[in-house]
């Protein structure tokens, strides 16, 4: 019997905050976060482990360019031995996850095709959606790589929240989504 995996939403500290804290740009649309990024007091202990820089070529590859924070020659890379692989933090803008949500699919998609083909038994996963007024909300996710796309609800109920909050934001999705039926 399969276990069902732990999704947890819960609010989050703001990414373009502790962008500017640690000096940083602010992301524009999608970001490949390193797990310790709200912890960092400094730009110099940001880490990004083995995982997060296999999604950024699983995403450059499919198309989808995820902003950098930081040069890829100046990220130190950390190695964790672990029976669970742990991930990076993914982070979306609010205008990123309204305006693209088929790349939301893709980066989704991508992650649960890649681990569910490494035969990892358990993974765990931050997605994070800034709101255009600062607030966070953060999707944590633990277990089986095949479920990932249990994510997508949450993900889809903030999409909705933005799009209700800006009603023509949602007309322009709206008329993008009529474009390419």
């Amino acid at each position: 019997m399969e276990n069902d995996p732990d999704i947890v939403v819960r609010n989050s500290s703001s990414v373009r905050s502790q962008a500017e804290h640690l000096g940083l740009e602010s992301p524009e649309s999608l970001v490949v976060l390193p797990r310790n990024y709200f912890s960092a007091d400094d730009v110099d202990e940001l880490k990004m482990n083995q995982e997060a820089l296999t999604i950024e070529k699983l995403l450059e590859q499919e198309g989808v360019d995820p902003d950098e924070l930081t040069e890829s020659n100046e990220r130190p890379v950390t190695h964790a031995w672990s029976a669970e692989t742990i991930g990076p933090i993914i982070h979306f803008t609010a205008e990123f996850l309204v305006e693209n949500w088929d790349s939301v699919l893709t980066v989704i998609g991508l992650i649960e095709s890649y681990y569910s083909t490494q035969r990892h038994s358990s993974i765990k996963f931050k997605f994070s959606v800034e709101h255009p007024d600062g607030t966070c909300k953060q999707v944590e996710y633990e277990g089986e790589p095949d479920k990932l796309e249990q994510v997508l609800d949450k993900l889809e109920v903030e999409r909705d929240e933005l799009m209700e909050s800006d009603p023509d934001e949602a007309e322009a999705t709206d008329d993008k989504e009529t474009e390419s039926a």
